[in-house]
């Protein structure tokens, strides 16, 4: 009998690797030929990009970042401050914000901010589930409107009045989907050093990209005795009395003690049969693009978001802005820009379209460009409505029929989550496994 885990991710991957650990007999499947997930690297021209970025911000005694930062090993790290920004045409808003950032907000920001924070102990707690509420009561409704309101809806393709508040605050769950308190256990520290964090957040980041971490986790599972099938192609389940007792890869039939799936909610009730509306998961595709160096630009942001809609992208982030001037090369510059799509388009037409928008932002020269490339990844970040967990209950109905099943993970828990709660998910589906 085989734990199954469908989906090569830092959830799948961190739930067969303690399930292997515990001498349970695991399979993994995968659809791409690698591990990894939307935790993948590529190298184009020379440059190292991730689909992302991916980097991960380490506290001292939260067991994810912990588990993380060993997998690593001796291998170098980059550390950096954690800023990233919003651009809606005017300026570029760096965030977390800086007292000079503040200085040189417009009067009418910093005095709806000021108002905001005198008013805040006179505000409900709980008073509204929406971003757009929560963020005009913390900053104030200038701020929100002008800065925050475009980033949202290029984002998610929606509202902040219509996105929950949990959307942000990405509030945990368990292994059976229900909601926790995602406080972890070590002690506050005192107060200085909380606002000392919120202001110089550090991020972590492997050299070699951040895929070593899955490529390494898929190593210590595999040492261990886990089996695994990549580019599995259409599976099939046997199921009989609220369980499933097999699965078939590839023409071969596995027997099923525990189904761990970490994909598509969506596509494992179509699997399973059972009709229930679709969830909102955003698709999205990634284009990489370099270009000549003109000159060494300083780039202390992360990530910059881009409101307007005349642009095809949401997003953009540059390798350069991670590693610096270390590594990099004095000759070509790396660009990575996200995309939202509702309908499917042509790859040749969107990257001309990206490179034109990528001059019209003022930030390359289309005559400058040397390697492009496109990746769709599809249906992959999850957005959370005013009524989503209701959604979200409906959608899990079914599958929790089946005393066997654990749908977990960004995709599979219709969670909006970075690698660390990834792989606390996985931790966790494997615990309650092994108490059975």
């Amino acid at each position: 009998m085989y734990t199954v885990i469908v989906g090569a991710g830092m959830t799948g991957l961190s739930a067969a690797y303690m399930l292997s650990k515990a001498n349970r007999r695991c399979l993994l499947i995968e659809r791409q030929d690698r591990v990894g997930g939307l935790c993948r690297s590529l190298t184009l021209d020379g440059v190292v990009f991730d689909i992302g970025p991916h980097v991960f911000i380490y506290r001292k005694g939260v067991e994810a970042e912990e588990f993380i930062l060993s997998l690593l090993g001796k291998e170098e790290v980059i550390r950096r401050r954690w800023r990233f920004g919003i651009n809606n045409g005017k300026r570029t808003y760096a965030l977390p914000m800086s007292i000079t950032d503040l200085i040189l907000y417009p009067w009418r920001f910093k005095r709806q901010m000021l108002d905001a924070f005198l008013k805040r102990n006179d505000q409900q707690a709980g008073s509204s589930e929406s971003v757009a509420q929560d963020m005009i009561n913390k900053f104030g409704r200038a701020y929100y409107e002008e800065v925050f309101e475009p980033m949202l809806r290029k984002k998610t393709l929606i509202s902040g009045h219509d996105l929950h508040l949990h959307w942000v605050a990405r509030v945990d769950r368990d292994a059976r989907n229900k909601k926790e308190d995602s406080r972890d256990s070590t002690a506050p520290p005192p107060l200085l050093l909380r606002v000392m964090r919120a202001l110089y957040h550090r991020y972590y980041y492997p050299v070699k990209g951040f895929e070593r971490l899955p490529q390494r986790l898929w190593q210590m599972y595999s040492q261990g005795g886990g089996e695994t099938i990549l580019d599995c192609g259409q599976l099939r389940f046997n199921k009989a009395h609220g369980h499933i007792n097999a699965v078939n890869v590839k023409g071969v039939t596995y027997p099923v003690q525990d189904l761990i799936w970490t994909g598509s909610i969506d596509d494992l009730n179509t699997m399973l049969g059972i009709d229930t509306p679709r969830l909102n998961y955003v698709r999205l595709a990634f284009v990489f693009l370099t270009y000549e160096r003109r000159r060494y630009i300083r780039r202390p942001l992360l990530y910059v978001y881009y409101t307007s809609q005349g642009l095809c992208f949401k997003r953009v982030y540059f390798p350069s802005s991670i590693y610096g001037s270390r590594g990099m090369s004095a000759s070509v510059e790396g660009i990575c820009v996200i995309i939202n799509y509702e309908e499917d388009f042509d790859n040749q037409h969107m990257l001309d379209r990206t490179v034109e928008d990528i001059e019209r932002a003022g930030l390359f020269k289309r005559r400058h460009l040397r390697q492009s490339r496109l990746l769709k990844v599809g249906e992959c970040m999850p957005v959370y409505g005013l009524n989503y967990e209701q959604e979200m209950a409906e959608a899990l109905s079914g599958i929790h029929g089946y005393n066997n099943v654990y749908s977990v993970g960004r995709m599979g828990g219709f969670l909006f989550c970075m690698a660390p709660a990834a792989v606390s998910q996985g931790f966790k589906v494997a615990r309650e496994i092994l108490k059975k």
